[in-house]
C-alpha cells in the first residue's frame, strides 16, 4: 500500500453532492457500519440529508480516494451528530471498491473513534481491531491526482478553548495536526459548564486558587481541573491556538463574600440577569434539586458584580495574548452582533454586549501580528444562514475555515517544512 501512493480528500461540500451521498447511505452494505437508511424517493432523501447537513452540530464529508491507479471517486461518507459538543457516529459507509485499503480506518482514526452502534455485519472491524494506517496522504482536491500530492499545512500542535463555536471548526482543523487539545463547553457536575468565560482561565495563567477559594468554587459545583488549561504551558514547535470568549459578554460574575474568588454563574434561561436579586428567574431556571441548592448558597454566600468591565477584559484578553507566545498563531472568534431578525430589519440596533466585547477584543490584539480576528458576520450571506444570533448552519463555519487556512497558508508559504 505504501507503494501505491495513496491520497484522500475530504470534501466537506457534501451539498454539492448530495445524490452520490444518497447512494453511498442507501446502497452500500458491506462496509456500511451503521445500516441508517434515508428514505427510497429521492426528493424526500434530498430533503431529509439536507436538513441534517445545515445543522451546526453536524459534521459530515465525503471521502475520495486516488492512488498511482487512477481516482476512485468519492467512495465514502461519514456524518456525526453533536450532543454537548460530544460527538457520536450516525452514517459511517464505503464502497467496496475500496475494501482492504484500510481507507474506513484512516477516516475513523481520524474523526478521534467516536461512538458507533454498528448494525449487522460488516466487513472490517475499525473499532475492536483497528490498524494504524500510516501509508496514506490527506490532500486538496487541486492535488489529488497529481503524481506526488504537496503535503497540507500542518500543525505540531492546536489548541482550542471556547464554546460550540469552536467544536464547530474543530471538525475541519482536526485535518492539520496529531495533537488537537479541545477545552470546550460541556455539562458537568448537573449545570452547563462555559469554558467561553475568561474567569475559568485565567488562574491558569496568573496566581492560582488557593485552597478556601476552591472549597468556595466547589459550592457552586465547580472542580478544581475545571481551572487549568493546556495553554498555561504552550507547547513548542508550531502551535496555533483558538480562542473564543462569548461568555464574557453576556453571563456575570458573583463575589464570594469571605474569599473575594469571583465567578460566573449561569443556568439556561438566565442571561446576563442578577439571580440573587430575582426570585422568580432562580425559581423559573433552576430544573432540579441541585441547581436549587447551588442558588440558594450562591444567594447566601455571593454578591452579585455584574459583567466584566471594559477595563478588566482589556486586562484579561492583554495577559492572555502577552502569555502565548508570538511564534504562535492566535484565532481569536469574534462574537456575533447581528442575528437574524437584523436582515428583516438592518435598522436594528447591533448587539450590545456583543458589541463591547467585540471592541475590546478588537483593541487588545490590535498591532500583534500573530494574531488573526474571526468575524462570523464576514461568512453569513444572508438570514438563512443562521439559526440563532450564537448558531449559524454547517456551511458557514467551513467558510471560515477555508478563511483561516488560506491566511495562515500564505503566512508559512517558503517555510521548507510545510
Amino acid at each position: 500500500m505504501r507503494k501505491s501512493n495513496v491520497r484522500v480528500q475530504i470534501e466537506y461540500d457534501v451539498e454539492m453532492h448530495l445524490d452520490r451521498a444518497i447512494e453511498l447511505i442507501n446502497r452500500t452494505n458491506q462496509l456500511n457500519f451503521t445500516k441508517i437508511r434515508l428514505p427510497d424517493d429521492l426528493q424526500a432523501a434530498r430533503a431529509e440529508l439536507a436538513g441534517l447537513l445545515a445543522l451546526n452540530t453536524t459534521d459530515a464529508a465525503l471521502i475520495r480516494v486516488c492512488d498511482d491507479f487512477g481516482d476512485y471517486g468519492f467512495v465514502g461518507l461519514y456524518l456525526t451528530e453533536r450532543l454537548h459538543n460530544v460527538r457520536k457516529i450516525k452514517h459511517f459507509c464505503f464502497s467496496c471498491r475500496i475494501l482492504n485499503m484500510y481507507i474506513e480506518h484512516w477516516t475513523y482514526a481520524h474523526l478521534g473513534h467516536p461512538p458507533m452502534q454498528i448494525a449487522g455485519s460488516v466487513l472490517s472491524d475499525v473499532m475492536q481491531r483497528p490498524v494504524r494506517v500510516d501509508w496514506i496522504e490527506p490532500t486538496t482536491a487541486q492535488e489529488m491526482c497529481t503524481a506526488k500530492a504537496d503535503p497540507m499545512l500542518r500543525f505540531d500542535h492546536i489548541i482550542a478553548r471556547g464554546g460550540c463555536d469552536l467544536a464547530s471548526l474543530m471538525h475541519y482543523f482536526a485535518l492539520h495536526t496529531d495533537d488537537l487539545t479541545e477545552e470546550f463547553n460541556q455539562p458537568l457536575n448537573g449545570q452547563m459548564f462555559r469554558r467561553d468565560h475568561s474567569s475559568f482561565l485565567m488562574p491558569a495563567l496568573e496566581t492560582p486558587l488557593n485552597e478556601k477559594q476552591h472549597a468556595a468554587a466547589a459550592l457552586l459545583g465547580y472542580a478544581d481541573s475545571d481551572f487549568t488549561s493546556q495553554l498555561s504551558v504552550i507547547p513548542q514547535g508550531r502551535t496555533l491556538c483558538f480562542l473564543s470568549f462569548w461568555a464574557d459578554a453576556d453571563i456575570p460574575e458573583y463575589r464570594h463574600n469571605e474569599t473575594d474568588l469571583s465567578l460566573p454563574y449561569w443556568l439556561v434561561g438566565a442571561q446576563n440577569h442578577d439571580l440573587i436579586a430575582k426570585t422568580e428567574l432562580r425559581e423559573a431556571v433552576a430544573e432540579t434539586d441541585v441547581q436549587r441548592q447551588r442558588l440558594g448558597i450562591l444567594t447566601r454566600d455571593f454578591t452579585h458584580q455584574g459583567l466584566l468591565s471594559d477595563v478588566e477584559m482589556t486586562r484579561r484578553y492583554t495577559r492572555i495574548l502577552d502569555h502565548i507566545s508570538q511564534d504562535a498563531q492566535v484565532v481569536i472568534v469574534l462574537a456575533p452582533e447581528r442575528g437574524p431578525l437584523h436582515f428583516a430589519n438592518p435598522d436594528r440596533p447591533p448587539h450590545p454586549h456583543h458589541q463591547r466585547l467585540n471592541v475590546n477584543l478588537r483593541s487588545v490584539a490590535r498591532g500583534r501580528k500573530n494574531i488573526i480576528l474571526l468575524d462570523p458576520a464576514d461568512f453569513i450571506e444572508g438570514a438563512e444562514d443562521m439559526i440563532d444570533l450564537n448558531h449559524f448552519k454547517r456551511p458557514v463555519y467551513h467558510r471560515m475555515y477555508q478563511s483561516v487556512i488560506e491566511r495562515l497558508s500564505a503566512e508559512y508559504v517558503g517555510e521548507s517544512d510545510v
